[in-house]
């Protein structure tokens, strides 16, 4: 089972059968638990395509943008390390690091500006399930010939995930 725990101030630790997974600070969700760069990248790919697929199903006036797949490269901005296709950032790539949590890659998102905070939590939940493939507990059950989504049932598939009434009219392009 997901679970999503408030310390204020918009920052969430986000955790499921096997501990914490990821994090929520304002408007940035975050993953860790790949094993390696190429994980990240993949589950970059996948969060990144369930965020934009969210923030359309419940009304954000996101310019349609389709991933150029084979151009997805790490770039660096200066300040940190992007998963990017040349034309949209995909995903903050995290190298493993003392002060991380545990020694994996991770992955960071960075929601719209007019995104509120049920959103970023509805964002997470959609995140979790579409990285939970490429996360390093769930590619060493892969290797022992166990399904990843049958070892914890509240990860869904976007599609099924229950959304209350008010996330059907959320506007994000901050318009009436």
């Amino acid at each position: 089972m997901l679970k999503i725990l408030n310390h204020g101030d918009g920052k969430h630790q986000i955790e499921d059968s096997s501990g914490r997974i990821g994090w929520i600070s304002g408007r940035s969700i975050g993953f860790r638990g790949f094993a390696t760069e190429s994980d990240a990248r993949e589950g970059a790919v996948a969060a990144w395509q369930a965020l934009d697929r969210l923030l359309r199903h419940h009304g954000g006036a996101r310019p349609r943008h389709e991933l150029a797949l084979e151009r997805i490269r790490t770039v660096h901005d200066g300040a940190y390390e992007w998963f990017s296709d040349g034309t949209v950032p995909v995903a903050r790539l995290l190298r493993p690091q003392r002060r991380a949590y545990d020694s994996s890659f991770g992955v960071e998102l960075v929601l719209p500006s007019p995104a509120t905070p049920d959103v970023a939590i509805a964002a997470a939940r959609c995140i979790a399930s579409a990285t939970a493939p490429y996360r390093e507990e769930f590619v060493s059950s892969i290797v022992k010939g166990l399904s990843p989504r049958s070892t914890d049932p509240s990860l869904q598939p976007i599609e099924n995930l229950p959304i209350d009434s008010s996330m059907r009219t959320l506007n994000l392009a901050g318009g009436e």
